[in-house]
């Protein structure tokens, strides 16, 4: 017995040795995986306030997120009255992990319209609401019980084209754990948040999973564990292969007019939430602007490239959900701005990838530091070329 507890002291000993040395070499090479994010009762995620670490699945950068949860400077709630505050709202293309703070298109936005005076008198604050995965029906959520008290000026609403439709529809979007609108049978909005109150979603918050991941957020090793699970799960589940020429995760169905029900319905869902933002956004105070963002296949360099995809899309051009989003902006008086073609020029004329980083596929995924910072560059300029902006007051019906 005795010399069975000792071969087993000696083991565990051995383990314990072999794992620290297993830390050290990950802490040496900046081989990290944090769990950046959580699950959230109301937004289905957020971001875990407090966290920091090296990002390096696509592009590479350490990142922190604030004490309130987001990737942004610390800001505090009440707003200074010499400053001008835009909130930006999105998805991954926003939150912008792929990238240092200092070059995500939000951080370069302040700097840009501080520059050009777009306010006078007034300094400029840009905070990042921006979370992985969120769709409109969450970035509304966020703006109407958290961003709304930061009393912005602006509210900027980045829409990314590839996943928000899918995002917005219960019938399209396979995460189900997430609040969704849907119409009622009078054709209304109504927010549906049964998510949170799901045997899955319970789950995903137990106790218990809340303790492990906080004994795992002090060690590489088990966030790097976890980090090729979750990777070989996506695998086994399809989700790590191109869809239909284009990316990881995107669609193919927005760059043309909807084909089906759901998709009809998915853009239906999709405008009746940016006109309800539309409204909150007066009722906080400030003003939205609607802001496209690109897809790598629309920005690639070469133009055989995308001859090839919108032919084999039967598209005549990419720019389908820009133009119909612009159309429908003008219609409702919303500002917007659709910046894809003029980023497609650049790219093309520079021979630039504006998507996708070195340790990742060049010409999709995320904005890198080339994209973001032609991204601030567009829409400062626009922003400070009409700084007044005011939208335009309803006409009366006329007497008959």
């Amino acid at each position: 017995m005795k010399r069975m507890l000792k071969n087993l002291g000696v083991t565990l000993a051995a383990l314990l040795v072999a794992l620290a040395l297993c830390e050290i070499i990950l802490w040496a090479m900046k081989i990290d995986n944090p769990q950046f994010w959580r699950p959230d009762p109301r937004l289905g995620m957020r971001l875990r306030a407090g966290v920091e670490g090296w990002q390096t699945r696509e592009g590479r950068a350490y990142v922190r997120i604030n004490s309130k949860g987001l990737r942004n400077e610390e800001r505090a709630l009440e707003k200074p009255r010499d400053v001008y505050r835009i909130a930006v709202l999105g998805d991954s293309s926003v939150e912008s992990l792929q990238v240092d703070l200092k070059d995500t298109f939000p951080y370069l936005l302040g700097q840009k319209l501080s520059e050009c005076r777009f306010q006078a008198g007034k300094r400029i604050e840009v905070i990042n609401f921006g979370v992985a995965g969120f769709g409109t029906a969450q970035e509304y959520v966020l703006l109407e019980t958290e961003a709304g008290a930061y009393r912005p000026d602006l509210v900027m609403l980045a829409f990314s084209y590839g996943s928000d439709l899918r995002n917005n529809s219960r019938v399209l979007e396979t995460e189900r754990m997430r609040p969704f609108f849907v119409l009622d049978a009078a054709g209304r909005l109504v927010l549906d948040e049964s998510f949170s109150e799901s045997d899955e979603f319970k789950r995903r918050t137990a106790p218990w999973r809340t303790l492990a991941w906080d004994i795992a957020g002090h060690s590489r090793l088990l966030r790097l564990l976890n980090f090729l699970r979750v990777s070989m799960e996506a695998r086994a589940a399809g989700e790590g292969g191109a869809a239909a020429g284009l990316e990881s995760g995107v669609d193919d169905a927005f760059l043309a007019p909807p084909k089906n029900q759901a998709w009809r319905d998915a853009w239906t869902i999709t405008e009746a939430i940016i006109l309800k933002m539309d409204d909150l956004t007066s009722r906080i105070g400030g003003k939205l602007m609607l802001v496209g963002l690109s897809m790598g296949i629309q920005v690639h360099p070469d133009p055989g490239f995308r001859a090839a995809l919108e032919k084999k899309l039967g598209v005549g051009d990419l720019f389908y959900p820009d133009t119909r989003l612009a159309e429908f902006a003008r219609k409702h008086d919303i500002r917007a701005l659709m910046p894809a073609a003029e980023m497609q020029r650049f790219a093309e004329t520079h021979r630039a990838f504006l998507h996708g980083f070195k340790n990742a596929n060049l010409g999709s995924g995320h904005w890198n530091e080339a994209g973001h910072r032609l991204a601030a560059e567009i829409i400062s300029r626009d922003l400070c070329a009409n700084p007044l902006w005011v939208k335009p007051a309803l006409q009366p019906a006329p007497r008959g």
